[in-house]
């Protein structure tokens, strides 16, 4: 979870030995995810703070391991939301050079350095639910919030700036954002 797809690819053949090579692997998974990543949906908290963030205009994007085919499957299903984020980083993306996906730090720097004007990673807040995310988000000098699936272990989360079950857990006034309101900001009195 959270590593490159053609990582990812390599690993899996070896760990289970499979008689397959790491490319052919890749491939078959591509056509897998086509059919089932198709409906993957967003977890709770995630449209909500999305389309706060946006009616804020406070810029934010994607930085994902997962290749840019594989990404636009999953983001199907939520393609009423995707225009808000800023841009997308994908792992496959011609900048980041091979072998330096997560947990190296370089998606979350380049994701960083494509805002206009470029944001300095010191002041970005990442949400990952990998560990090899999050400990990429630390070494990239950002603040984590981390939103393990149940599997991850206590060590795992070890250095997050702060652990949530759920991102409908998220208070982002905690980190100077502005606080979910009750009513819409147009609406006064």
């Amino acid at each position: 979870m959270g590593m490159p797809a053609n990582t990812f690819s390599q690993q899996i053949v070896k760990e289970l030995n499979l008689p397959v090579t790491p490319e052919k692997f890749h491939e078959k998974f591509e056509i897998v995810s086509e059919k089932y990543m198709g409906n993957v949906s967003l977890l709770p908290g995630v449209r909500d703070l999305v389309l706060h963030l946006h009616e804020y205009r406070i810029p934010f994007s994607i930085a994902t391991s997962s290749f840019r085919k594989i990404f636009q499957v999953k983001a199907r299903s939520f393609s009423d939301i995707i225009l808000a984020f800023h841009h997308v980083v994908c792992g496959d993306d011609p900048e980041i050079a091979p072998g330096r996906g997560k947990p190296n730090p370089d998606i979350f720097l380049l994701a960083a350095s494509r805002f206009n004007p470029p944001a300095d990673p010191k002041k970005c807040l990442i949400f990952e639910d990998a560990p090899l995310g999050m400990k990429g988000g630390l070494a990239a000098g950002s603040q984590v919030v981390f939103i393990p699936p149940e599997h991850v272990t206590k060590q795992q989360k070890k250095g997050a700036t702060m652990v949530l079950k759920s991102m409908a857990d998220f208070k982002p006034e905690l980190f100077g954002l502005p606080a979910f309101g009750n009513c819409s900001k147009f609406e006064f009195g």
